[in-house]
């Protein structure tokens, strides 16, 4: 009898433990798939902008001109934390995430 309860339980765990890791790869395999979308449209989108800048050149001296207003020196108006989805995806490449 104690036996019999004895491998039901280390069984139960077995297929509790089997079924998170599952769970576990498929979120991994879903958010790399989401990081590389997003990164794949970011691309896209970087390819077209030297033809906007080329054909209206007037919007990158608003870029230039504009960014250094867009900036704050104050440190506490950024907060980093490890669970952005930048520092993530870059740990899944295995790369520390640019600041």
């Amino acid at each position: 009898m104690s036996t019999q309860v004895l491998l039901s339980g280390f069984v139960g765990a077995l297929l509790v433990f089997c079924l998170g890791r599952f769970r576990e790869n498929r979120r991994d395999k879903r958010e790399l798939r989401g990081h590389l979308l997003l990164l794949s449209s970011e691309l896209s989108h970087n390819a077209t902008v030297p033809d906007v800048y080329r054909n209206n050149p007037e919007l990158m001296y608003i870029f230039v001109a504009g960014a250094p207003l867009l900036r704050t020196n104050s440190r506490s108006s950024t907060v980093r934390t490890d669970n952005t989805p930048k520092v993530r995806f870059s740990a899944k490449l295995g790369q520390e995430p640019e600041a």
